[in-house]
């Protein structure tokens, strides 16, 4: 399981993710199973609901996604 730790070490998200990305634009990409995909901000909520058959970290507020083999893009907002 994947978790988040600052740099003194400290648990700041626990380990609840089977894989996670880096955050990007205050979000990051979290998967509980390598089907869906969803994202966490920096506090460990879902803010999106794992749902993307794969994604892409969020870059100037765009993330790139993929729903039933296709690839398209979701905004922040």
């Amino acid at each position: 399981m994947v978790g988040y730790i600052n740099t003194q070490g400290t648990m700041e998200i626990e380990p609840l993710f089977a894989w996670a990305y880096s955050f990007s634009d205050g979000l990051a990409v979290i998967t509980h199973n390598y089907r869906q995909y969803g994202f966490i901000n920096r506090q460990g909520e879902v803010v999106i609901e794992p749902q993307f058959e794969h994604a892409h970290p969020f870059k100037e507020g765009l993330a790139a996604i993929m729903i039933r083999d296709k690839w398209g893009y979701i905004s922040k907002d």
